[in-house]
């Protein structure tokens, strides 16, 4: 019985970190989506050119194996 009641109280517990975790997950995106539009209506885009997208600059092969 205690150590079902153990098991429980774990799962209780990581239920509850990873629900923090995805609440602050949530509240940071969305202060993140407000600063960026705060950002566009008051200062315009980024001026900043240097991030540029490293996706396109190299051009990986991909092999199906199972092709």
């Amino acid at each position: 019985m205690k150590t079902q009641m153990d098991i429980r109280g774990q799962a209780m517990d990581n239920y509850t970190a990873k629900n923090l975790i995805a609440q602050q997950v949530k509240a940071n995106g969305a202060a993140v989506a407000q600063l960026t539009l705060w950002h566009f209506e008051h200062e315009g885009p980024f001026e900043d050119d240097s991030s540029v997208s490293v996706i396109f600059d190299e051009e990986q092969q991909f092999e199906n194996v199972f092709a």
